[in-house]
């Protein structure tokens, strides 16, 4: 089959050094190529094409009065000819700034590596596409059997940090961060914007087959309330209120730094269970009962502290403040109830609640604590003891 036909089309040659647009020429010369034309500047260029009308063009990048990928884009407004870029700029910016402005395609390999140096990453070429809101007709929703694959055919092993691909890429220890990603996700769920928006994160992890709570917040020393709350609400339903994330964060850096290692979010749970939730020593409540009076509740609780049992009545605006007045009558303890909380776990007609309860001390610090139960009543004083065993 012969290919004469193609030795007709006409060529443009676009570049500001003429030694090396007539080093060009006189290769395709050589292959008998006769119709070819060249120009040093982008105005130069868009004259020719639209007088000329050729059927090829290669383009430098970098010209006097603009550039190539300009170029191409005013191209494009009338001429849809085959484009061929010939520079020196080899970064995946440039490369993705070309496709953009209407180049067809990018060769490159998986994570650059191929039988030479230089080629093109066209996972972050793709993907940074797919940031952009380009489709780039690549499927990686299963990055991290990509990886796995491919570290297991080449014996090569992928960065930590590689764009999209590594595994610490969507990774956020920084307490500030794991703030900002937190709002965000959550303003993300509840204005389910057209466009994916959240902080510190070009694209959803979930479209490479990434989680949040694994991936994205890992706790360790440096991170904050923000990413230990985000995980307690999302993975496990505890929505704290936002002075005891605070302390709840304390908590986790500290075991974090004590551990010199990260902490897994089923840890993180534990440790809120074991530091907040449901504490009975010393003080334990045994038994509660309430009447109504004119001025509220009366309650009459049976307790112990520090083993030593007690019997005693007092009068409050509601249940709960009823029993604290009633352990402050009987202990002499001092502190104000001064944030109280409380959510279902399930939905269900027999779903546990969790009730969160901070008190102040007299110099003004706060304790926090947090109780489980079907019945909130019972919850709620749960959590008041668990505060106060924690002060």
């Amino acid at each position: 089959m012969t290919y004469d036909y193609i030795k007709q089309k006409k060529i443009l040659l676009v570049d500001d050094e003429e030694s090396l647009c007539q080093m060009v020429c006189s290769i395709f010369q050589k292959e008998n190529y006769t119709r070819l034309r060249t120009a040093g500047t982008m105005t130069e260029a868009l004259a020719i094409c639209k007088e000329w009308k050729p059927d090829f063009a290669v383009l430098d990048v970098m010209l006097p009065d603009g550039d190539g990928i300009s170029l191409l884009e005013k191209m494009r407004k009338f001429t849809e000819i085959p484009v061929l870029f010939l520079t020196a700029l080899g970064e995946d910016e440039d490369r993705l700034k070309g496709l953009l402005a209407g180049a067809d395609r990018i060769e490159g390999t998986l994570f650059g590596n191929g039988e030479r140096t230089g080629n093109a990453d066209i996972v972050t070429i793709a993907l940074n596409m797919y940031a952009q809101g380009v489709c780039p007709e690549l499927d990686f929703s299963e990055m991290t059997e990509i990886c796995e694959k491919y570290e297991g055919f080449t014996g090569m092993k992928i960065n930590e940090r590689s764009p999209y691909s590594g595994e610490l890429v969507f990774a956020a220890f920084s307490g500030s961060h794991q703030d900002a990603i937190a709002k965000g996700m959550h303003w993300q769920e509840e204005k389910q914007p057209e466009h994916w928006t959240v902080p510190y994160l070009p694209i959803d992890p979930s479209d490479l087959g990434r989680n949040y709570d694994a991936d994205v917040i890992r706790i360790n020393s440096q991170s904050g309330k923000g990413g230990v709350g985000y995980i307690l609400e999302t993975k496990f339903g505890l929505n704290l209120p936002p002075k005891m994330r605070e302390a709840m964060g304390y908590t986790a850096k500290a075991v974090s730094d004590h551990r010199q290692k990260e902490l897994l979010p089923e840890e993180i749970f534990e440790l809120f269970k074991k530091t907040f939730e449901n504490t009975s020593s010393p003080l334990t409540v045994e038994e509660t009962h309430f009447e109504k009076s004119e001025n509220g509740v009366v309650a009459e609780i049976k307790s112990s502290f520090n083993q030593k049992p007690i019997s005693v009545k007092a009068s409050g605006n509601g249940s709960l403040n009823a029993v604290s007045n009633a352990l402050k009558k009987a202990y002499g303890f001092q502190y104000e109830v001064v944030t109280y909380q409380e959510h279902a776990l399930e939905k269900s007609s027999h779903a546990r609640a969790i009730a969160y309860v901070g008190i102040q001390k007299p110099d003004g610090a706060l304790a926090w604590g947090a109780g489980v139960h079907e019945d909130i009543i019972h919850a709620s004083i749960d959590a008041l003891v668990a505060a106060i065993n924690n002060r």
